[in-house]
């Protein structure tokens, strides 16, 4: 078995048992620092910083979002300032169209009768209002300079907050007195839409079945900032494929379920059992949830616990050998 299926297994075994803290495919793990808290008519009941141990969100992901490092490829619900806000441009003096465009284009298309939910509309329907900053600004949570355009530094925040630009915050929704990020039927709703609409299908190589496929795979799987990948073929102009391939589908294919599969099974090993040696983690476990060694134990440790447990084997088969005999 490679390491890929034992990873995607794993993950199914851990959606069988219900695991706490697993991600459903298409959901990410980002850290927001305000949150809006919308009424059903879609007007703003409060804003509040989040403080650091209270921000870690769940949100939906695109292929392309989940792997953004630049360009416009907003999250499909909750995202930073630049795609959210219409009136970006207003009070930073920076443009955001394609950003905000983009973001309102796709959240648009959620809003579908057949994916759509009420909570989503009422989210759409406020930001095509173009107030979002003007309301954060209103409730004190901006601060403006002499243009005004937003300070760069936080003036008015009441929790320390690890982005130091107030116009890269990250901003998760509350509607209607629930809790977006927490909404497990929302998220369902979304795996749907999302896997239901577009994508190239081909042979998945960890499946063996003809599925969605996919070229932008995650990353942040050590923690929330992290870069690195496990799968990338992001250069076609210089070294990438050594003179081997003419396209990364030569190399390899997998699926866009299998990926998430794969990557959210093994950032929940590493978060639960992993162990960091300087800037590498190390994983051990078992596909089924199987007790295993620690990854640090001796070789002679592990064989002596290998040891007492064969004796106590031995004595169990022992003793039923002889209640047999004595049958």
């Amino acid at each position: 078995m490679s390491w890929m299926r034992a990873l995607y297994d794993t993950y199914d075994n851990l959606e069988l048992q219900e695991k706490e803290g697993l991600l459903k495919i298409a959901h990410s793990t980002q850290k927001a620092h305000l949150e809006v808290q919308l009424s059903k008519e879609g007007k703003v009941i409060a804003v509040s910083f989040l403080p650091v141990k209270d921000s870690d969100t769940v949100i939906p992901v695109t292929e392309e979002s989940a792997s953004r490092s630049s360009g416009a490829a907003p999250h499909p619900l909750f995202d930073k300032i630049k795609y959210l806000a219409g009136d970006y441009e207003l009070y930073t003096g920076e443009r955001n169209e394609e950003h905000h465009q983009k973001y309102m284009e796709n959240l648009k298309k959620w809003c579908d009768p057949g994916y759509g939910d009420y909570k989503i509309e009422v989210l759409y329907k406020y930001l095509q209002e173009n107030r979002l900053i003007h309301d954060l600004i209103e409730r004190g949570i901006f601060s403006l300079d002499e243009k005004q355009h937003l300070t760069k530094k936080w003036e008015n925040a009441s929790e320390k907050l690890i982005v130091g630009d107030q116009k890269d915050a990250f901003i998760r929704f509350q509607v209607d007195a629930v809790n977006l990020w927490e909404d497990t039927k929302l998220q369902e709703n979304y795996i749907h839409y999302y896997l239901g609409n577009g994508g190239e299908i081909g042979f998945c190589q960890v499946t063996g079945r003809e599925e969605r496929l996919c070229v932008n795979h995650p990353s942040k799987i050590r923690n929330s900032g992290d870069k690195a990948k496990m799968i990338s073929s992001n250069d076609k102009t210089n070294f990438t494929y050594r003179g081997r391939f003419h396209d990364v589908g030569e190399a390899y294919t997998i699926s866009y379920e299998a990926s998430q599969k794969v990557h959210n099974a093994l950032k929940w090993l590493i978060e639960r059992q992993g162990v960091k040696v300087g800037d590498k983690e190390f994983v051990l476990w078992g596909v089924k949830s199987e007790n295993v060694p620690s990854i640090l134990e001796s070789t002679e440790g592990v064989a002596s616990k290998g040891k007492i447990f064969l004796q106590l084997f031995m004595e169990k088969k022992r003793i039923r050998q002889y209640q047999y005999r004595k049958m």
